[in-house]
């Protein structure tokens, strides 16, 4: 937010192939797919020093009668501290 030169975010395009390429991978578990995102994220950009995730599985199957449920993580790149 520090600057406006595109050079200094991360490609979107790219993020979403990533996050598309995991989501691709069958897993019974939301955490298990939103920590292969978070790996992800910060092996294609290990300057990354964080990362908020959320992920919901829409119609899930627990017999209830919601939208979806989901999770939430705020992950941190312990590779960017000290």
């Amino acid at each position: 937010m520090h600057s406006d030169d595109v050079a200094h975010t991360l490609n979107y395009a790219t993020l979403c192939d990533l996050v598309r390429r995991e989501m691709a991978v069958p897993s019974r578990l939301l955490e298990h797919v939103a920590g292969r995102i978070g790996k992800a994220v910060f092996e294609q950009w290990p300057e990354a020093t964080a990362l908020d995730l959320r992920l919901t599985k829409e119609n899930p199957p627990m017999g209830a009668d919601c939208d979806g449920a989901g999770i939430e993580l705020h992950l941190i790149n312990d590779k960017t501290i000290g």
